[in-house]
């Protein structure tokens, strides 16, 4: 009884051996449909194709199904992995911006060095530490206290943010 890759993968030969594992967008070599996992295959010749885990799970060939299925566990953990470290860094890019957005905004209408070197840290994700807070929250307090604010208030009230 032949492969049944054989039969369909034009001028392979038997005995094939699974190389690795991808993500993409294309068809299997074997059914034609569009597949998630790419999995690469080689023929006794050294030809490669690129068939879907479900024709590879269907021959029972152990030789490339055990293979497979270690690198697909493996591929879907880091893809997890992966998911969970993007979210915690998007929630905490978004944590950071909701601080210092109007600081950031207020910096960006005031001329001088170093609100041009605090922005830019900022723009980086690099909080001003000890006085460069202060400083901040005077030029935050003094901007809105030219829009009729209080600067006391205004001031506290920035400090209390950026602190806590």
């Amino acid at each position: 009884m032949s492969h049944p890759f054989e039969e369909t993968l034009a001028g392979s030969t038997p005995d094939y051996t699974f190389t690795r594992l991808t993500v993409g967008g294309e068809h299997c070599n074997h059914c034609g449909r569009p597949i998630k996992y790419l999995c690469h295959i080689e023929d006794a010749k050294g030809q490669e194709y690129i068939v879907g885990t479900t024709c590879v799970e269907k021959t029972n060939d152990a030789t490339i199904g055990k293979p497979m299925k270690h690198a697909l566990d493996d591929l879907r953990k880091k893809m997890r992995h992966n998911k969970k470290v993007e979210e915690r860094a998007r929630r905490r890019r978004e944590r950071f911006n909701t601080k210092w957005s109007p600081i950031m905004k207020v910096l960006a209408d005031t001329p001088g060095h170093f609100a041009r070197s605090v922005l830019e840290g900022l723009r980086n994700e690099v909080e001003p530490r000890g006085r460069g807070i202060e400083v901040c929250c005077k030029i935050y307090a003094e901007f809105l206290a030219k829009r009729g604010s209080d600067f006391e208030i205004e001031f506290k009230r920035m400090h209390n943010r950026l602190m806590y």
